[in-house]
């Protein structure tokens, strides 16, 4: 078992009903975020998806662009994408993985 001493930290722009009410706030609430090109982690549900996907393309290269989900439903429920920024990147999104939910 590990133990992390990690506090995480809501960002109320980022929720689903946020979102809704305010999409442009969402939206800058990522730029900030990717803008860090630290390790982060961010965790929102599908339906902001259609928002921050667009951002994530004109951040990521060629390659990773190819790859992520263009049309709705992004993920199925449980599913998630995993984006690496490193630092010195100058901002990109350089590799991509998509998990799907174990179901047997």
């Amino acid at each position: 078992m590990t133990e992390h001493q990690i506090k995480p930290k809501l960002v109320n722009s980022m929720t689903e009903h946020a979102a809704q009410r305010k999409p442009e706030k969402t939206v800058k609430s990522l730029t900030k975020l990717l803008d860090k090109v630290r390790s982060q982690v961010l965790c929102t549900h599908r339906p902001v998806l259609p928002l921050i996907l667009p951002l994530l393309s004109a951040r990521s290269s060629q390659a990773v662009r190819k790859l992520l989900p263009t049309a709705d439903p992004y993920l199925q429920p449980g599913g998630m994408i995993v984006l690496q920024q490193p630092v010195g990147a100058h901002e990109r999104i350089v590799s991509i993985e998509i998990h799907a939910p174990y179901s047997d």
